[in-house]
């Protein structure tokens, strides 16, 4: 899946850099049946997991997209 992710993200011509993470946030727990990944994407002046977080539109649309077409590539395969 991160394979895919980072495909499509180059494919749109998205700043995309792959960074190992310990997180597992709730993908962890759906390895044994599914391919999992996470995302990211930037959120304003860095700040994350709190009140404040923010991360502009055009950056969630971005990560959307990037998302979607992952998986529809899934679901082609199948």
């Amino acid at each position: 899946m991160i394979e895919l992710i980072v495909q499509y993200s180059k494919l749109m011509s998205y700043k995309t850099i792959t960074i190992p993470r310990g997180a597992g946030h709730d993908s962890q727990f759906f390895t044994d049946i599914t391919p999992t990944g996470l995302l990211f994407i930037p959120s304003v002046g860095g700040i994350s997991h709190a009140p404040d977080e923010w991360s502009h539109r055009h950056d969630v649309e971005k990560g959307c997209n990037v998302l979607l077409n992952a998986a529809l590539e899934l679901l082609d395969a199948e």
